[in-house]
């Protein structure tokens, strides 16, 4: 078991190297290193909290990662934790105990690799793809569609962004490629973009009316797509517009056309026009009192479990109110330091 751990651990720290590549480090809205030491260590402690509470109650790690809803969530979450228990002074062996706990929720939310091993974020199993062929209607794409389709992708990327800041993995997972076993000629990536109308974080900004968008699309082989252990999409060959053959759109769990996916494209343009002008005339401690929010809206399957609020405490907004910003950590990171930082987890 130990042996295990030590792998699982090691295999980790790897992802990260590979995964931290993809990243921009002039980070919109604000910096976030540079403002993180605010509430990072409130954060961390509240979640262990939060498990350890949980635990106590008899709550399975299988009821607590299905409540967390995508494993990006959790995954991309662990680095954070782990920051946050460096601040705390935890022992090392209990910080290394934390981390394994949360892969283990993150593995009960996927039929693969926790850590994406092959490239692939393998979440349904092959029984799980079968009765999705059976029961998915799929349309057959044409270049005008499959042109459509791939811009609303982009589009629906930067809406999340812009609600979330920068931390995607509550609003999106995409997962595959999956082969498909009624044409090995095909591919399947499906994309999910989730709590796409997040309460109490964006309460002065009209947004999407509804939580989730699931993007069912199947690819010719003349693409080659890898996807790492942080949900970046990486495309090697080809290109989705061209490889696209079939689609399906799913909006709250019903079947949807492609044109009323095209009917949302005004309340998301005004979102993100919204959210970038409260940006612009905001300060630095009105941004980061709302990533402040956005960090606990991602714990919050924690405390929904628990049954207790979870907002940001008041100690955290006093702390961003009286604080100031890290300018050390405005700058952006090189790659040694990168590779320091990523050494310094477990």
């Amino acid at each position: 078991m130990q042996k295990n751990n030590e792998y699982r651990l090691d295999a980790y720290r790897k992802s990260l190297v590979e995964a931290w590549a993809f990243n921009d480090y002039k980070d919109w809205p604000i910096k976030f290193n540079s403002i993180m030491h605010l509430f990072l260590k409130d954060f961390a402690e509240e979640f262990i909290n939060d498990l350890n509470q949980l635990q106590k109650e008899g709550i399975s790690t299988e009821v607590i990662g299905k409540a967390f809803g995508n494993p990006a969530r959790v995954y991309r979450s662990i680095h954070s934790v782990i920051y946050g228990m460096k601040q705390m002074k935890l022992d090392i062996s209990y910080q290394r105990e934390i981390v394994l706990f949360l892969l283990d929720l993150v593995k009960t939310m996927k039929y693969g690799s926790e850590f994406n091993e092959e490239n692939k974020n393998i979440i349904l199993s092959p029984n799980g793809i079968a009765t999705l062929n059976k029961v998915t209607n799929f349309y057959k794409s044409n270049a005008q569609e499959s042109n459509i389709l791939q811009r609303f992708c982009g589009i629906i990327w930067a809406y999340a962004e812009v609600i979330f800041f920068r931390v995607h993995d509550v609003t999106k997972e995409f997962h595959g490629l999956y082969c498909d076993e009624t044409d090995t000629n095909k591919k399947l990536l499906i994309r999910e973009y989730l709590n796409l109308n997040p309460k109490g974080i964006w309460n002065n900004i009209p947004l999407l009316p509804f939580n989730n968008i699931k993007i069912y699309t199947k690819y010719d082989n003349n693409i080659e797509v890898s996807i790492d252990s942080y949900n970046h999409i990486n495309v090697s060959k080809g290109n989705f517009i061209e490889s696209l053959t079939e689609y399906s759109i799913e909006c709250d769990g019903k079947s949807i056309t492609l044109k009323e996916l095209q009917s949302f494209l005004p309340i998301i343009m005004q979102a993100i026009d919204g959210i970038n002008n409260w940006v612009d005339k905001s300060d630095w401690k009105e941004i980061t009192n709302r990533y402040a929010d956005v960090y606990w809206y991602r714990k919050k399957p924690l405390r929904d479990l628990l049954k207790s609020g979870w907002k940001v405490p008041d100690k955290v907004r006093e702390k961003i109110n009286n604080g100031g910003i890290n300018e050390r950590m405005t700058g952006e990171l090189s790659k040694d330091y990168i590779y320091k930082l990523i050494r310094t987890i477990i």
